[in-house]
């Protein structure tokens, strides 16, 4: 079995329309794929339709994209107001909250609507792809696809694989992150995927400031190629390679115990990001 991401009629449902389903469908639509949202709530996928072409005009109006760009984006979002309206999809990517009972009953849900064929992936950053899919019939095309905030500059997304997901699944998701124009990563069926160290790091004047820095699970041949920066302030500093423009900061980041257990003592002595 396979699926043909490149095919020109590729659907993708996004189900769950707050800040991650809308990031998803995003891209997924400027990708040149149709991207039909699904909400539980009334009028939410319709309003987060809305929302993300408002988005892609002020990107507009600062030159970043041209009317010709929404348009296109626009004619690939659709709404669905059952989950029904989803059972031609090719692919279903789950973006609810973090409730392990809720995502299993909607993909028992979904399972009951979509063919056979399709492929149902979940956005958790916490939860184990093999216990929402625990009580499936076909677990084998169900896997991760876990995207970061915000969706539409941050690069990476990791396909998760779980104990059941078949290696076409694997190859079509990866394929999908391409299309989406992001970068994908294959990792385990581990929860959490990442892990958070705090430290006192000098910034570029010299001033000792507290960050959250955030180590993402990708693993690429045995080397962690992502890291996320929060701000004392909450402001973010994301890093490269991930977006197309770098943190304004030098960062000299000593990366101890806790990215260890999480990356098998790789560790690493320094990153720094010059503009």
């Amino acid at each position: 079995m396979s699926l043909d991401i490149n095919r020109p009629d590729l659907t993708v449902g996004v189900v769950g329309t707050g800040a991650m389903g809308r990031g998803i469908a995003q891209v997924t639509a400027q990708g040149g794929i149709k991207a039909i949202l699904f909400d539980a709530v009334q009028g939410g996928a319709a309003k987060a339709k809305a929302g993300i072409l408002d988005t892609l005009k002020g990107l507009v109006a600062k030159g970043r994209l041209t009317d010709a760009d929404v348009a296109k984006t626009e004619a690939n979002l659709g709404v669905a107001s059952t989950l029904d309206d989803l059972k031609a999809c090719h692919v279903i990517v789950e973006a609810v909250f973090e409730n392990l009972e809720v995502k299993q009953k909607l993909f028992g849900e979904l399972e009951a609507v979509v063919s056979p064929e399709t492929i149902i992936a979940s956005n958790t950053s916490s939860i184990r792809i093999s216990s929402i899919a625990r009580a499936l019939k076909h677990r084998e095309r169900v896997c991760g696809m876990h995207y970061f905030n915000p969706v539409p500059l941050m690069k990476l997304v990791e396909v998760i694989r779980a104990a059941d997901t078949a290696q076409w699944v694997v190859a079509a998701m990866t394929a999908l992150g391409q299309r989406q124009t992001r970068v994908p990563v294959v990792v385990g069926d581990t929860p959490g995927y990442g892990a958070a160290y705090t430290d006192n790091i000098n910034s570029s004047s010299g001033t000792q400031v507290s960050y959250r820095i955030v180590v993402m699970a990708a693993i690429r041949n045995g080397v962690a190629i992502a890291v996320w920066l929060e701000g004392p302030d909450d402001t973010s500093f994301p890093s490269l390679p991930f977006l197309d423009h770098p943190s304004f900061i030098d960062l000299d980041i000593a990366i101890g115990g806790v990215v260890d257990d999480l990356v098998n003592s790789i560790q690493w002595r320094s990153s720094t990001l010059r503009p």
